[in-house]
């Protein structure tokens, strides 16, 4: 009966040592995990922002496009105004701050025809 006693002791002492050894192995995976889960939550944070970035580039580069469009708009109107008003081109192209060649790119066709 001793013995029996003695070896159940054995074993439970051996299966409490298991339990802290496996208690530890768990505790170094789970800090694993932990570890993988922040890279993996940084990861995806940045490839969010990313996208974003290109959503916003993609979304803004029509609007650039537009602005340009509306300026050249505005520059020919500015300029047609100006000749109308007896202003020569040199004259309509140092108050544009252009060269004499693109102001009379933006002048009508039949205005054109005279410098070319």
């Amino acid at each position: 009966m001793l013995v029996l006693t003695g070896v159940l002791f054995l074993l439970s002492a051996l299966f409490m040592l298991y339990s802290l050894y496996a208690q530890k192995q768990e505790t170094g995976a789970g800090k694993q995990r932990e570890e993988d889960a922040l890279q993996l939550m940084g990861d995806v944070y940045e490839l969010q922002s990313q996208v974003k970035r290109l959503e916003d580039e993609i979304l803004t580069t029509p609007e650039g496009n537009q602005k340009k469009t509306s300026s050249l708009q505005q520059l020919t109107v500015t300029a047609n105004l100006k000749y109308e008003q007896g202003f020569s081109i040199e004259q309509i192209a140092t108050s544009l701050q252009l060269h004499e060649d693109e102001v009379i790119h933006l002048l009508p066709d039949h205005v054109k025809e005279r410098y070319a």
